[in-house]
């Protein structure tokens, strides 16, 4: 289940409007009162097939599903040398480019490499550097992660809509995704990104003046055993992958990016670096480091190669 608030929102100052398991909910703040609030209708997709989510009026969503913790890959000096991430999962469901944090460890509560979050700055490409559409590719900016041992991955970050071509807040956790209902992001907006540990088996996105929580086992507030991630990334059907069909995001920028331990934020480094990678490694996923901590991210799928000219007899 995830619950999302939108606090302080122009049309209701004193409200804060809350998604319980996909029903709006308007929070008095004098009162200390839940109303049921029809006006706010959520989009729920849920898991139907591996990479594909439905929501109730049976739209299709394609999404890129990263479950399995990756297989570490050491950083070496130089952010700009990248490995092959290979496919998400045996189908494979598009491109991406991850950067994945070692798990939280440490011997006591206030180590500074237990971790409890990640925070961000986002600049989402102008309107004229996607090309997308729902056979091509769906464009993904997400923090999340997995819990102690591997535990319940969670993705929260922006999803771009291919109709209105604007970008909502989401979060994906425990089989459900839910866009944000109350708010879009126009092209090229520059917003902070914080995804945190808010209690054990809890955690929470926020972004433009928008929280969304979600329970998920294993999240430890302690911060032990917790693996944060970065990924950019275009979801296709998956088992459908075509690295070929001319979708396209270009200068997705990532900014200021600290990971947070129970007793400060530090900037991400090398040594905080477990994998490093693209999919497919190649020239179509295209990253321009500065820094571990900040970078410009390009893919561009080719277009398909037009049928040859019928031969004439």
């Amino acid at each position: 289940m995830v619950i999302a608030a939108t606090r302080d929102s122009q049309d209701q100052p004193n409200h804060v409007f809350v998604l319980f398991g996909g029903r709006a909910y308007t929070f008095t703040v004098q009162g200390r009162e839940y109303r049921y609030n029809p006006q706010v209708v959520p989009t729920v997709y849920r898991r139907v097939a591996p990479g594909l989510y439905q929501d109730a009026a049976g739209h299709i969503l394609p999404y890129p599903e990263d479950d399995e913790v990756p297989v570490f890959h050491p950083a070496d000096d130089d952010p700009g040398h990248l490995t092959n991430c290979g496919p998400t999962r045996p189908r494979p469901s598009g491109p991406y480019r991850r950067m994945l944090a070692r798990p939280g460890s440490g011997p006591v509560w206030n180590s500074p490499t237990r971790r409890v979050g990640i925070m961000a700055r986002v600049r989402l490409p102008e309107d004229t550097w996607v090309v997308s559409d729902d056979h091509r590719g769906v464009p993904y900016t997400m923090l999340g992660g997995w819990g102690a041992g591997g535990a319940s991955p969670v993705d929260a970050g922006f999803m771009f809509n291919t109709g209105q071509r604007n970008w909502s807040l989401y979060m994906k956790a425990a089989g459900e995704i839910i866009p944000s209902p109350t708010q879009r992001f126009p092209p090229g907006a520059d917003l902070g990104l914080v995804f945190r540990v808010v209690g054990d088996d809890q955690v929470a996105l926020s972004s433009g003046g928008l929280v969304m929580t979600a329970r998920a086992r294993g999240w430890r507030s302690d911060g032990l055993g917790n693996q944060f991630k970065r990924t950019t990334s275009i979801a296709q059907t998956e088992g459908r992958e075509n690295l070929h069909s001319g979708a396209r995001v270009e200068n997705v920028r990532w900014y200021d990016i600290f990971l947070r331990s129970l007793v400060h934020a530090q900037s991400w480094s090398r040594q905080d670096t477990a994998q490093n990678c693209r999919y497919p490694d190649d020239d179509r996923v295209r990253v321009s480091p500065d820094g571990w901590d900040r970078e410009w991210v390009t893919t561009t799928l080719p277009e398909p190669a037009p049928a040859p000219p019928p031969i004439r007899r």
